[in-house]
């Protein structure tokens, strides 16, 4: 798919009024949050006002003509965490309630951009050809360097297959990609089938290798303290 490209003068003005906004973010918003959230200030709102702060940037950043992800993503880095550095939990639970609410929305929003039928031959020999490249690259990756950093076979054979999950963050970047013009219906067909596909095969592999899995805080995690041979 080929796409007119942006006008230079336009790419500068983009960067240099991204660069305003983020240092402005980062030395005027961080610190009046990190103010507000050491005070019983609308206490109760907190979260609704985040939230608000965040649509307020991403926002921004579409005004910006990037995607509304960029601004939002921002707002969840320059949130003051606590003491130790985690995220605090009465701001952290609520969001993540919610996230869990709106998540499915996310995938179904992106199911129904796939266009199956409109697959040709030639395009389930690349979905092919991409499973093998994605699934190799990391595996292979994944696995070497977990063996390299002093891992066992077992283990460095797991890290690879979770390394292989793709999942939301593949989705979100094809959505990008899609929306912007760099992928046609078809390749977007092609790449979310490879996301969905390599993730779907992660519990398998991890179960042929003996993990167990578990469950814990909402998300599927995997017990590593399985006894060894």
């Amino acid at each position: 798919v080929f796409f007119a490209a942006p006008h230079p003068a336009s790419l500068v003005r983009t960067g240099v009024l991204l660069v305003v906004y983020v240092v402005g973010a980062v030395f005027v918003v961080r610190p009046v949050l990190r103010r507000w959230l050491r005070t019983e200030l609308f206490a109760r709102q907190r979260v609704p006002i985040l939230v608000g702060l965040a649509f307020a940037s991403a926002w921004a950043t579409a005004g910006l003509g990037l995607h509304t992800i960029f601004g939002a993503v921002l707002l969840g880095v320059l949130t003051p965490r606590g003491s130790d550095g985690s995220p605090r939990e009465d701001l952290l639970q609520p969001i993540e309630r919610a996230g869990a609410v709106l998540l499915p929305v996310f995938f179904v929003t992106a199911g129904l951009s796939v266009d199956i039928g409109s697959l040709r031959g030639s395009d389930y020999l690349l979905l092919a050809v991409v499973l093998v490249v994605a699934m190799a690259g990391k595996l292979l990756g994944a696995g070497a360097g977990a063996r390299a950093a002093g891992l066992g076979w077992r283990d460095s054979t797991a890290v690879a297959a979770l390394m292989n999950t793709r999942g939301l963050t593949e989705l979100i970047a094809l959505s990008v990609g899609k929306q912007v013009g760099l992928l046609d219906s078809r390749l977007y067909a092609v790449l979310v089938l490879m996301a969905l596909i390599t993730t779907v095969t992660t519990a398998p592999l991890l179960t042929a290798l003996g993990f167990r899995p578990t469950r814990g805080s909402g998300l599927v995690e995997v017990d590593l303290s399985v006894a060894k041979s």
